[in-house]
């Protein structure tokens, strides 16, 4: 098999694999009660973790060796590629659905097509804005079966949805070097490790912030009652 038709199995079955998140993304957070910050910290540092074990029995034994060379590359795409395009996807969904947020997320080709117009001055051949069209076209058929009126589109969801449109285009471009040099493994592990940790930190935060607020309001009723 080339590598090639290699390329486009992994991009096929990797678009399949996302559609099939956001259904049950969206069935966890509106039937389970899940939160997205929960989601993607449970995902992002278990499927680090998961590919970081992958990487050192089958690619590479070092897998340490790339955060002295890279590690900045990794924080940075962990943060902001990996978080951002799978939180904005989840808060997209959260505040609309899954078909909203598949749709806006599949602008990814559009984003990509306008980067290396402006960056890199290569203007899209007719096939390419044709596939472009197709592709956004049977997507949105797919998803919404031809009933558009599923589509719910609220302010913050169309924010959510095209920021993770644009984190997956930095996801997709900026690797380029480091995925040169190690294993795709051990690159993404190490950033959806990264990303996992920078939103637990955040959802301790949180969590710190909602105790204390919980504390205060006990402290204010126990007062009232005195006073009472």
């Amino acid at each position: 098999m080339s590598n090639h038709l290699k390329g486009i199995l992994m991009v096929l079955s990797s678009t399949a694999m996302w559609g099939l998140v956001g259904i049950l993304v969206q069935y966890l957070i509106s039937r389970e009660h899940f939160t997205p910050e929960w989601l993607v910290n449970t995902r992002l540092l278990a499927s680090g973790l998961i590919l970081l074990i992958i990487t050192y029995f089958f690619y590479e034994r070092n897998i340490f060796q790339v955060l002295k060379t890279d590690f900045m590359s990794l924080l940075i795409l962990g943060v902001i590629g990996l978080l951002g395009s799978q939180y904005g996807f989840y808060i997209c969904i959260n505040h609309s659905n899954a078909p909203t947020a598949t749709i806006l997320v599949f602008l990814l080709p559009v984003f990509i097509m306008l980067y290396t117009l402006l960056v890199k001055h290569k203007r899209p051949s007719g096939l390419e804005l044709i596939s472009i069209l197709f592709a956004i076209t049977g997507t949105s058929l797919i998803v919404t079966k031809g009933d558009f009126s599923s589509i719910i589109l609220s302010p913050i969801a169309l924010m959510a949805g095209i920021t993770s449109a644009l984190c997956c285009v930095f996801y997709t471009l900026q690797p380029r070097k480091v995925l040169s040099k190690y294993s795709s493994t051990n690159v993404m592990g190490w950033s959806m490790l990264f990303g996992g940790i920078f939103i637990s930190c955040f959802n301790l935060l949180k969590c710190y912030f909602l105790l204390y607020r919980t504390y205060r309001s006990s402290i204010d009723f126990k007062y009232s009652i005195y006073l009472s």
